[in-house]
């Protein structure tokens, strides 16, 4: 996008109306510039309409670079909305790219969060990218979800013993398994 274009995109997010906005994402899915990225992430936390947000999240799910699926992950990760938390990490693993620089955090966040489902889409995000974990990571991480399973409900216990699985495998070198 030329510097023209990066203007009337930004214009176009703070004053078009939902419905031509998410025209307008469409636009941004083919066309746009990974740099712009953040702030239509942005718009997840306005009170905008739950079509836009659902664009958003599709727009997110189709991530193809590297650099925008860690944008997105950032994002997601330090907002304090555990509402856009939750939709973030579902549509982040559909996505396909490699989190695995982002194992500690994503761990971070299967503890987090107090619900089967969410917990289960943060597992699901480290299993994706397991096979990219360094051993001596995955051994640090598995020690933190041992001490962390104590204090978990009952119904995230069975997420954190695949969990640990995983990391288990990959901390003894037996990453062919997967």
């Amino acid at each position: 996008m030329e510097n023209a274009e990066k203007k009337l995109f930004l214009q176009k997010l703070a004053n078009e109306d939902d419905n031509q906005l998410v025209s307008t994402l469409h636009y941004f899915r083919e066309n746009g510039d990974v740099s712009l990225l953040p702030q239509v992430l942005e718009l997840l936390t306005s009170d905008r309409s739950d079509d836009l947000k659902n664009s958003i999240l599709e727009l997110v799910a189709d991530i193809k670079t590297q650099d925008a699926a860690m944008m997105a992950f950032d994002f997601m990760y330090h907002t304090q909305n555990m509402q856009i938390k939750k939709a973030m990490i579902a549509t982040l693993w559909q996505s396909g790219q490699n989190f695995s620089d982002k194992a500690e955090d994503i761990v971070d966040l299967m503890l987090l969060f107090n619900e089967f489902e969410p917990a289960f889409d943060s597992y699901t995000l480290l299993e994706n990218c397991a096979e990219n974990i360094p051993q001596e990571i995955a051994s640090n991480l598995f020690d933190k979800i041992k001490n962390a399973e104590s204090f978990a409900d009952d119904s995230l216990k069975g997420i954190y013993e695949s969990a640990k699985a995983h990391l288990l495998k990959i901390a003894t070198g037996r990453v062919e398994d997967y």
